[in-house]
């Protein structure tokens, strides 16, 4: 009797220790289901992956099915991301070196989403690498208005071209030597006051947008088209000579006398420069296309 007390002791620890062992797993679980964050390990031994149910559920992939072999794992990410996920793993392999990405996901849908992963690896009692092991979580919706952040704060709210902000943070980025011969493009409507003041400001802003329009739908993929101001539009072309700008300038000037607001013809006065050498400022190659366009302006009005 007192030998089968301590075994049913000893059964009744064993199963209390493995219930408690269960409800951390369920906890654990419930834990990534709330924060959206699954689990994986990959055994480098064997090349064995095991995904939690966070996992299946960012992929749109049945979770009763085993998850993909790693072979299998390019056709989760666009080219790109699974070239840096898969020399990730390499240097983690290889070298035990942790990584954290943002990777661009295909999920089983068709649809394209955002995936943060973090990873570590994992060493036996012998200091050998036997897995890696780490988190994952989607971050499409954050992704999403992340992007849709940059986006308002880069274009203007009415023309949706870029603005003064993105202009002045990328026009450094645009005066690069492979860049010359760089023009810019200073432009100006005329009489939008006008058209305010006789019209109201729909008329105005319709004047805007047609001008918006016809700028930038004449202009190449490579040119960097912007609203910096109210009635001021500039244009960045590089690989484009004074010639070559002249010639565009001319089809933007054809295209605006087919167009009236309130009987009014779009007009648009412009002025350009080019930067030929590093030596030359691009700020001051600004100022003399702006200069320019006064005087082109004061001569058209």
């Amino acid at each position: 009797i007192i030998g089968a007390t301590g075994f049913s002791r000893d059964i009744t620890t064993r199963v209390t220790h493995e219930n408690q062992i269960k409800q951390k797993e369920k906890n654990l679980l419930e834990a990534q289901k709330i924060a959206k964050v699954g689990s994986w390990r990959l055994n480098t031994q064997n090349n064995q992956v095991e995904w939690t149910r966070e996992l299946y559920k960012m992929f749109k992939l049945d979770p009763t099915l085993p998850p993909p072999a790693l072979t299998e794992h390019k056709k989760l990410f666009t080219p790109e991301s699974w070239e840096r996920l898969s020399n990730s793993i390499d240097l983690a392999i290889s070298k035990g070196l942790p990584y954290e990405l943002e990777l661009q996901t295909l999920k089983n849908d068709d649809t394209i989403g955002w995936m943060w992963t973090r990873a570590e690896i994992e060493k036996n009692k012998n200091g050998e690498i036997i897995a890696i092991h780490g988190v994952a979580q989607d971050i499409t919706e954050k992704r999403k208005t992340s992007e849709k952040l940059l986006y308002i704060s880069y274009h203007d709210s009415l023309t949706g071209l870029y603005n003064r902000r993105y202009y002045e943070d990328n026009l450094e980025k645009l005066d690069i030597a492979e860049n010359y011969p760089l023009t810019i493009v200073m432009s100006d409507i005329n009489g939008l006051k006008l058209v305010n003041d006789a019209f109201g400001h729909s008329a105005g802003d319709k004047l805007l947008i047609s001008a918006a329009k016809v700028i930038s739908n004449s202009c190449r993929e490579t040119d960097m088209v912007a609203r910096i101001g109210g009635d001021e539009f500039i244009i960045a072309m590089p690989n484009t000579s004074e010639l070559e700008a002249e010639k565009i300038i001319k089809e933007i000037n054809i295209k605006t006398k087919k167009i009236t607001i309130e009987s009014i013809e779009l007009s648009i006065s412009f002025g350009f420069a080019t930067k030929n050498h590093t030596e030359i400022d691009i700020h001051e190659t600004f100022r003399s296309a702006e200069d320019q366009m006064y005087r082109v302006k004061l001569l058209e009005i």
